[in-house]
């Protein structure tokens, strides 16, 4: 299977309120770099998650990431 063929997500956070006041440029830099990364190797990228402002103390507080898992049947041990 050529890489052309294979669907790729992204994920992107900025962990606290603060950077999401701050760094909205952060999210928006994440972005455009997974995009560039997946056009640059020939992935489809299908979609990006997105988390801003939520510590990573648990992975429990990460809503965007818990839904990408289960969205993509993807688990965690």
């Amino acid at each position: 299977m050529s890489q052309q063929n294979i669907e790729a997500i992204g994920y992107v956070r900025i962990s606290t309120p603060f950077q999401t006041e701050e760094g909205k440029e952060s999210l928006k830099t994440q972005k455009d770099s997974i995009r560039k990364s997946a056009r640059q190797n020939g992935y489809k990228l299908t979609e990006i998650y997105e988390v801003a402002g939520i510590s990573g103390g648990t992975i429990k507080a990460r809503h965007a990431l818990l839904q990408c898992l289960h969205d993509h049947r993807m688990t965690i041990e």
